[in-house]
């Protein structure tokens, strides 16, 4: 194992935890589910690792603060479901991006086991059911964004979960009805040949 650069030492791993890998390649860490926070963010455990990760391209509703977003309960319950507590999940760094966000968070596409490709990720799982929206802002476009926009289209076209009643339509009125209860409703690599190396 090499060391890793302060900030991913500090922020998001414990000292000594993550490869330090070139840019240019992705890394792949296999382990546990231990929570999942939202709609776009669990922690998974590598041994006695635990690593936060937050779903590449993906924007889930926010469920923290004074009035939860709408459908930010049914997006972390979907998450919950898809990757409970416990299921061993892969998360694939993207070569094309920063390994770490701001809050020190391992970027990654995450897939159970046996799912494959771009559609078989968590991330597109979320966005085709309209359960959260491509995250385009401030990102380089990602390796799956064309077929993670082509989820979302279709998502809206049928008026799936954001995109339907009631956040489409009443979102102030939808967020003050879910703020105190959360609904109980609602890896394969990068390529065929895999990308980059194993982190742990």
């Amino acid at each position: 194992m090499r060391g890793v650069t302060a900030m991913a030492c500090g922020a998001a791993l414990a000292c000594g935890a993550a490869v330090a890998a070139p840019a240019a390649e992705g890394l792949t860490v296999t382990g546990r589910v231990t929570a999942v926070a939202d709609g776009d963010t669990l922690t998974v455990a590598a041994g006695e690792r635990r690593v936060r990760v937050r779903l590449v391209g993906v924007d889930a509703p926010e469920i923290y603060g004074d009035v939860p977003q709408c459908g930010g309960w049914e997006a972390t319950d979907r998450a919950r479901r898809l990757v409970p507590r416990g299921a061993t999940v892969r998360v694939v760094t993207d070569p094309t991006q920063r390994r770490f966000d701001r809050w020190g968070r391992l970027l990654g596409y995450v897939f159970v086991p046996g799912a494959r490709g771009a559609r078989g990720s968590v991330n597109y799982r979320l966005i085709r059911e309209g359960l959260a929206r491509v995250d385009t802002k401030g990102w380089t476009p990602f390796a799956y964004r064309r077929i993670y926009v082509a989820g979302q289209q279709a998502a809206v076209a049928e008026g799936r979960g954001l995109w339907g009643p009631p956040c489409r339509e009443r979102p102030a009125a939808a967020q003050a009805s879910r703020a105190a209860t959360p609904s109980s409703a609602t890896m394969r690599s990068i390529s065929s040949g895999g990308w980059g190396r194993t982190m742990w």
